[in-house]
């Protein structure tokens, strides 16, 4: 393997330090990609739902999750209580609130009178 001297090594870095400033230079500014940026997302959700027919769609803010919303996935409707109905359809996993049933709270065993032990016959 053949050693670089000083002056061969810096040749070589200032012909890369010149072509990544003249590649910078000609791209300034970050092009974000067609279809990326999260607020061209959250437009494309609201219109998956509207194709659907759910019209009034509040998504999370990003800044505050805190703030009330209709659209979860999956899980979360289940955490809140709440079922998506058999057959619904999600728009990127996502679900409306209008496609979801609140899940019934199983009621508790009457209290009082005990079923009889069952004993096996010989």
């Amino acid at each position: 393997m053949a050693k670089l001297d000083q002056e061969a090594l810096s040749q070589i870095v200032g012909a890369v330090l010149a072509s990544l400033q003249a590649q910078g230079a000609a791209s300034a500014a970050p092009v974000a990609k067609a279809g990326n940026s999260l607020e061209q997302k959250d437009k494309a959700l609201i219109a998956g739902f509207a194709r659907r027919g759910i019209k009034n769609v509040v998504l999370m803010d990003r800044s505050d999750p805190a703030k009330p919303h209709d659209v979860r996935p999956y899980q979360g409707w289940l955490k809140l209580g709440y079922q998506v109905r058999k057959g619904e359809k999600g728009i990127r996993g996502l679900f409306h609130q209008s496609q979801c049933d609140l899940i019934a709270k199983a009621k508790p065993a009457p209290k009082g009178k005990a079923k009889p032990k069952l004993t096996p016959v010989h």
